[in-house]
């Protein structure tokens, strides 16, 4: 109200005098007035917004590899991207595996998670070796489904040690009886585990106790003496075998100091390896059967055949000696 009679008396003295300040003092005045009252004024024009929607992006599976190599202690990884993720997004997994070397394998478990950015991992615990395919499925709780197949995975077979197999290399026979081949086998795997014998072209298998490692061998009635071979045979995911030789002898006055089989009047190295090395002749350690070790000999026949190169050569070095001396004293 101020104002507004501030106007009327300025608006009475312009009139009486026309000037341009007066002119210019009313119209600074007039803005003034107008300030305060800007914020009453209301507009009916409608603002029109131009900025446009955005798209929602599409639902799709990006898996960074689809190939792995591991082994049964080391867990599979498999990562990647959801596209289309929106936080509040729920969704369940459904893994689908196919073994190809074992129909009725499957995977020990596995753990399936997503960020809020859509970034998943899937964590897949194996503990069968071999070739596997696997295809995940994920179901979102509004119903939308995507799936992804072929995830090809190798899990390496382990390498097992072969089993132990303790024998008595040679066995005292006083008379024609029935005979049991007895020893023990040690090995991390006993329930996968087997013994045999082959004795006199005869096969026989044993019988074995998992829990201590005992086994018996029923090798029958044993009329006269021979060698035989003792065959244990391990492995969960691949066999591996140890074989150990072993004899039966008739105590009929056998001279045999090296206990390696063969009587020393026959024995070739009669003070040889023999039975606290836990050695006895065999085809498979002795093909010639004459009562050596075949690395003995082999280890042998070099040293031969060093000691002969050696003689040679200083031989040679002699005469050449001889022949310098010579030419000398001819000159």
């Amino acid at each position: 109200m101020i104002i507004i009679q501030l106007l009327r008396e300025l608006l009475v003295l312009c009139r009486c005098r026309q000037t341009m300040k007066c002119r210019f003092a009313i119209s600074t005045l007039i803005l003034l007035a107008l300030v305060p009252l800007a914020g009453c004024i209301s507009s009916d024009v409608e603002t029109i917004s131009t900025k446009q929607p955005e798209e929602k992006v599409e639902r799709s599976l990006e898996v960074q590899t689809s190939i792995f190599f591991s082994t049964i202690e080391t867990p599979v990884i498999i990562g990647g991207q959801i596209r289309g993720w929106e936080i509040g997004d729920e969704v369940t997994m459904n893994l689908i595996s196919l073994h190809e070397n074992i129909i009725d394998a499957e995977p020990e478990g596995s753990i399936f998670s997503v960020t809020d950015e859509g970034t998943f991992q899937l964590i897949i615990d194996i503990s069968t070796p071999g070739i596997w395919t696997f295809n995940f499925e994920l179901t979102f709780t509004d119903g939308g489904i995507l799936r992804y197949d072929g995830i090809l995975v190798e899990i390496a077979t382990p390498i097992e040690s072969p089993p132990i197999l303790l024998l008595s290399a040679i066995h005292e026979l006083d008379e024609i009886a029935e005979f049991t081949l007895r020893g023990s086998i040690e090995h991390e795997a006993m329930e996968t585990c087997s013994i045999s014998a082959q004795f006199f072209s005869q096969n026989y298998t044993g019988s074995l106790n998992e829990m201590t490692g005992s086994f018996t061998i029923e090798l029958g009635i044993v009329s006269e003496s021979g060698s035989g071979l003792a065959q244990a045979t391990c492995g969960k995911w691949s066999e591996v075998s140890t074989n150990r030789s072993f004899m039966l002898l008739f105590s009929s006055g056998i001279n045999d100091m090296d206990g390696d089989g063969i009587d020393d009047e026959f024995d070739s190295c009669p003070e040889g390896w023999g039975e606290e090395d836990g050695w006895s002749s065999s085809p498979d350690t002795d093909l010639d059967g004459d009562g050596c070790h075949d690395g003995w000999e082999i280890a042998h026949s070099n040293l031969v055949g060093l000691v002969a190169l050696i003689l040679i050569t200083t031989k040679m070095v002699a005469e050449i000696v001889m022949r310098m001396k010579m030419m000398t004293m001819m000159v």
